[in-house]
């Protein structure tokens, strides 16, 4: 009951807006889009038509998961980017997503990243990326303009995928939800729980002790010890079982580097991250510095952010999102309540408002794109 009278509060919005400006097409649209996202409308509703997309790049073959709208034309297309999750493409949440998009008149390609399904990051997800916005330009529908959407750790890799000559003039925009700014700002959160607020104090959370792990399984890959990779892998998995399980006998087993990595997991002073961090691995350092945004001059970037991150994030911090936008020259950052990272909980009109102006945004571009102007 609670949400549909919310829902009834947001169509009041729509129309409001729709008669102010004119397009009352795009503001009904805007508000079913929040409907289905945040609960008022059941997914079961949305009806999206999937298959396979093949295509070559680099001599190598690529394939991703194409969604349709089924009940009326797509107007534009969109490459969607999973974060870093083992069940990528399949996962039921971004599913539900993808057929969300589509229902909003997007052609949505979801691209098959094997790197991002095993919990790894790397800045060369972002030629993978460049790849699938490519295919997508070179369709009807994808040569005014690509839109291009990124979860999670995939929106450092879709940014510098924007950022590639060979695609920038192809992407539109980008709508990244939970993103990042800064590696070593996001390491610090991972490992620590700590971020700088507005006045560059330290805020402190109780995000750490699964971000440890999701840093290590991001990085134990770039080890170049066999043994340091099966020991760490291996305290991960007590430690996710019994924070306090005794493992010092494995600790010491380590070699240098992996001894290396295993300081930055256990430290939880954020102004030691820095140094910690200057000490890994060269193959680590270097995977971070070129993940992170705030090593690239974004005054090249020519399409247009639109991101979302919700406030009590507990895998990155609202303020990664906050400094991305800062740093763009074109961008809108809507920051929610009711967003767990990638869950939606919508409940309050303030972030119905907020949701119904991304979404709006969103619309927008895909109604320039469909009339052929991306001014």
């Amino acid at each position: 009951m609670r949400r549909k009278a919310f829902f009834v509060a947001l169509v009041a919005v729509a129309l409001t807006v729709a008669f102010a400006s004119g397009t009352p097409q795009r503001a009904w649209e805007a508000a079913r889009l929040v409907a289905v996202l945040g609960g008022a409308t059941p997914q079961s509703a949305v009806v999206a038509l999937q298959e396979t997309a093949i295509w070559s790049e680099e001599g190598a073959a690529r394939s991703g998961l194409l969604y349709r709208p089924a009940n009326r034309r797509a107007e534009a297309a969109l490459v969607l980017v999973p974060g870093a999750d083992m069940a990528g493409q399949q996962h039921p949440l971004f599913i539900a997503f993808a057929e969300t998009l589509a229902s909003a008149g997007f052609l949505v390609l979801v691209p098959d990243i094997e790197s991002l399904r095993q919990l790894r990051l790397s800045a060369a997800d972002a030629k993978r990326i460049a790849g699938a916005v490519a295919h997508m330009a070179e369709r009807p529908l994808g040569r005014e303009g690509v839109v291009l959407a990124a979860i999670s750790y995939a929106v450092g890799p879709a940014v510098l995928a924007a950022l590639d000559p060979d695609v920038s003039d192809s992407v539109a925009a980008i709508l990244g939800i939970g993103g990042y700014h800064d590696s070593r700002a996001a390491v610090t959160f991972l490992t620590t729980g700590s971020y700088r607020g507005p006045q560059g104090e330290w805020q402190a959370t109780e995000a750490a002790n699964h971000g440890r792990w999701v840093f290590l399984r991001a990085n134990v890959g770039l080890l170049p010890s066999a043994n340091d990779r099966a020991l760490l892998l291996e305290m991960a998995r007590v430690r996710r079982s019994d924070p306090n399980a005794p493992i010092y006998h494995l600790v010491e087993l380590l070699g240098p580097e992996g001894e290396a990595v295993w300081a930055v997991l256990t430290n939880d002073s954020p102004d030691r991250v820095g140094p910690l961090i200057d000490a890994l691995p060269p193959s680590i350092r270097e995977e971070l510095a070129a993940l992170s945004l705030a090593e690239r001059d974004l005054s090249r970037l020519q399409a247009e952010l639109i991101l979302v991150h919700g406030r009590d994030d507990p895998i990155l911090p609202y303020t990664e999102s906050q400094a991305l936008a800062a740093a763009a020259p074109e961008a809108r950052f809507y920051l929610l309540d009711s967003l767990a990272h990638v869950e939606l909980d919508l409940s309050t009109v303030t972030d119905g408002w907020r949701l119904f102006s991304a979404a709006w945004t969103l619309l927008s571009v895909r109604d320039r794109l469909a009339t052929g102007s991306r001014a």
